[in-house]
Parts: C-alpha cells; structure tokens; sequence
C-alpha cells in the first residue's frame, strides 16, 4: 500500500520527495514530500484510509508512528 502510494505520487503528481526510506526487514517505511499538491493530498488520504482498515484487521502486527 505505501509503495503503491508512492507510484501514485510519482506518476500521477509532479509532487518530490525529500526522503524516502525503506527497510523491509524491520518494516521501516518513511517518507516526506517538498510540497503536497492537492492530488497528492487525496493519494495520502486514501492511503491513510487503508492503513486505518489493516490496522482495525491487523492491529497487532501494525504500527502507526
């Protein structure tokens, strides 16, 4: 869900990261954009909308920071 966020971002805004950062072995993933268009917004909204779902499903295993 948040790599597919991130394509999103990529493909579909002219939105940049700042940081992007990735560790998949302590499920680590961070990032930040210069500025957030309004396209954006709606992707990190959605994206927000998701992880509340898997983490209402999947609580225990999800972290939020």
């Amino acid at each position: 869900l948040a790599v597919n966020t991130v394509n999103s971002i990529e493909a579909f805004t002219e939105d940049t990261f700042s940081e992007l950062a990735v560790n998949e072995e302590e499920g680590y993933f961070c990032c930040a954009l210069e500025t957030v268009s309004p396209q954006s917004s709606l992707l990190l909204d959605s994206f927000v909308l998701g992880i509340e779902g898997i983490c209402e499903s999947y609580g225990k295993y999800v972290k939020i920071l």
